[in-house]
């Protein structure tokens, strides 16, 4: 039993690392698709299937080691999650902005977008790191007070 547990183990996280490799094969396909557009058509399925590999994968590989993401958190402050919301928000808006960018001034947006970004993650991680053990879920009490 301990075998098989072993083996899942490390099937899962060779998916994991297989799926981030993927992604990597997919970024790069879309890198050359928009620096070249004649790119573009033929590798458009193979980025649609490299999309579909990766879900795959990654959903594989946390299936088969479940340890990792729920042992790594222990110490951790769930807090911390609303900056990393806002981290990969920002960052969301920068690529999109960067990718659509057509003037200079787009580029401007997507420099504000980012600083913006920056500002707001520091200005949570700041509360989070004085207010953390207050951020919570909320408590409600069921009886009546005397």
């Amino acid at each position: 039993m301990i075998k098989r547990r072993r083996l899942m183990r490390d099937i899962g996280k060779a998916c994991s690392v297989a799926s981030w490799m993927i992604a990597g094969a997919g970024l790069l396909t879309f890198y050359l698709a928009h620096t070249n557009p004649l790119f573009d058509h033929p590798l458009r399925d193979l980025r649609s299937n490299l999309s579909l590999v990766f879900s795959l994968f990654l959903t594989l590989g946390a299936w088969l080691n479940p340890g990792r993401a729920s042992g790594a958190r222990q110490g951790r402050n769930s807090a911390w999650i609303g900056v990393g919301v806002i981290v990969a928000t920002g960052l969301a808006g920068v690529a999109y902005v960067a990718w659509h960018a057509s003037t200079g001034d787009d580029y401007i947006v997507a420099a504000a977008i980012l600083l913006l970004t920056i500002v707001m993650a520091a200005v949570a991680g700041r509360f989070v790191a004085k207010h953390g053990t207050e951020i919570g879920e909320a408590r409600f009490m069921t009886t009546e007070r005397q």
